[in-house]
């Protein structure tokens, strides 16, 4: 990867292979827009004929069809935009690579020139020194100063250029993004008018601001309180209201498009098998769902009688449906981010402590409680 550093900035950042992914999707979007829109329009001999057919066609004319016109336009605007900023990118990616090369050769001549400037200085009152060392020294300096500032000035020009391209290009989008806006909503979104919008807004910014803190702070304290539980019951009410709004919050990201349906179902079918095994074992230790396993006790000399001496240790383990629901939720949601992360299940027990640790670095530093990946 090219240093830009000598540069003082990143001249072309991003990735033209994702920006070719995006172009191809669009370019598939907009096929599928005309070919709807000749179906509609029974443009070709094989296409739906009869008197069903033009019924459906007129019952789709007046509303449907310009609504598909306009949503095929937008999709091929925001294509185009995105094909011309992916073929910008890679030819501003290439004169940064150039310019960055050049800075750092032009980098080195300074410090070059700066070691000869300061022997020569420290040298001047020598016998057999030059008398214009000093002075052939500082203009070379000078002469690799400009040069280095000249590469540098051709780096900001660059940068404004590529400002103003991207400018372009975001502007395109917005204006196709504006054109799929007019057609949102559903008939109580539009019912609703501005009072919808708001909401929608609102559920929009708990989705981005507040959703993603409450999972990591109940992600990272699940599996104390879970493990708690079998020593002390009554948290594994709480363990499992816990696990339940985790598998409540995935599916809300899933239905907003924030998150993987696999993540919910995971998490559904690890709520199922919880209460799958709960039932099971109240079946079989009765119906107070609770065991107590054989108490782990000191090695004390045994009382007349029977028993053990006065203050010996006894640990009971409970195991209760609350608590089986709650364990075995976490044990397969986090046995799926681990493989998911490439880590170990030990390893990825330290996930959501570090999203929490990033969330506040950044909020520290001005960028709001974000990830650095969500950054």
């Amino acid at each position: 990867m090219t240093d830009f550093s000598a540069l003082g900035f990143d001249p072309a950042p991003g990735d033209v292979a994702t920006l070719d992914t995006y172009v191809d999707a669009l370019s598939s979007g907009c096929d599928g827009v005309d070919d709807a829109l000749s179906m509609l329009d029974g443009g070709d001999e094989a296409d739906w004929v009869g008197l069903s057919a033009t019924a459906f066609r007129a019952s789709m004319s007046e509303d449907f069809r310009p609504q598909l016109a306009d949503t095929g336009e937008a999709l091929r605007t925001s294509r185009d935009a995105l094909r011309t900023w992916s073929t910008q990118l890679a030819s501003f990616q290439q004169r940064a690579r150039v310019l960055a090369e050049q800075a750092d050769a032009a980098a080195a001549r300074v410090a070059a020139c700066e070691t000869a400037h300061t022997s020569a200085v420290k040298h001047k009152d020598d016998d057999d020194a030059d008398p214009d060392a000093v002075s052939d020294a500082a203009l070379a300096l000078g002469s690799a100063g400009d040069d280095l500032e000249q590469i540098r000035a051709s780096a900001r020009s660059l940068k404004a250029e590529v400002d103003d391209e991207a400018t372009v290009a975001a502007r395109s989008l917005n204006d196709a993004g504006g054109v799929l806006d007019d057609y949102a909503g559903n008939a109580f979104s539009n019912f609703l008018g501005d009072a919808g919008e708001w909401l929608a807004d609102a559920g929009n910014w708990l989705m981005e601001n507040v959703v993603p803190i409450l999972e990591d702070i109940l992600r990272a304290a699940l599996p104390i309180i879970a493990i708690l539980s079998l020593f002390i019951p009554v948290l594994g009410t709480v363990a499992l209201i816990m696990s339940i709004a985790l598998v409540a919050i995935d599916g809300l990201q899933a239905l907003t498009g924030r998150g993987d349906w696999t993540d919910f179902a995971v998490g559904a079918l690890g709520l199922l098998a919880g209460g799958a095994l709960g039932m099971a074992a109240k079946s079989l230790i009765g119906p107070g769902g609770q065991v107590l396993i054989p108490s782990i006790q000191q090695m004390t000399p045994a009382l007349a009688g029977g028993g053990t001496a006065a203050g010996s240790l006894a640990v009971a383990l409970n195991v209760n449906l609350p608590n089986l629901v709650s364990n075995t939720y976490w044990t397969m949601s986090q046995a799926k981010d681990a493989h998911d992360n490439g880590e170990s299940f030990v390893d990825s027990l330290s996930g959501p402590w570090q999203n929490l640790a990033e969330r506040v670095d950044n909020t520290i530093q001005g960028n709001g409680p974000r990830t650095d990946e969500e950054l």
